[in-house]
């Protein structure tokens, strides 16, 4: 009865002996995939800094290059607006003068 005791206390300790085992692979794993994430983390956090300062740099060029076209079809806008006012405004001018010294009032 004592030796089946035994056998039984050996088999115990050598099973906890196996699960702590396991255990420590596993938590050497997990620590592998910690350390990966980590490594992928910063990669990704590298790559995104880097794509949006080019992107970013591509957007700042192509409004500069931009600018001088807007620019001058702004200054165009205006000043078409600027003689169809004018154009306007001389036209009612000379209806109002016309009115005034009309002696009917027509």
């Amino acid at each position: 009865m004592d030796d089946y005791i035994l056998q039984i206390l050996k088999a115990n300790s050598v099973a906890k002996d196996q699960v702590k085992d396991t255990l420590d692979s596993h938590a050497d794993g997990l620590e592998a995939i910690k350390e990966m994430k980590q490594k992928i983390d910063q990669e990704l956090e590298t790559y995104l800094a880097t794509e949006t300062e080019s992107i970013l740099n591509e957007t700042d060029s192509y409004r500069a290059s931009m600018k001088p076209k807007y620019d001058q079809e702004y200054q165009e806008r205006v000043s078409n607006l600027v003689d169809r006012f004018n154009g306007a405004k001389s036209e009612w001018y000379s209806k109002l003068y016309e009115r005034i010294t009309l002696p009917d009032g027509k």
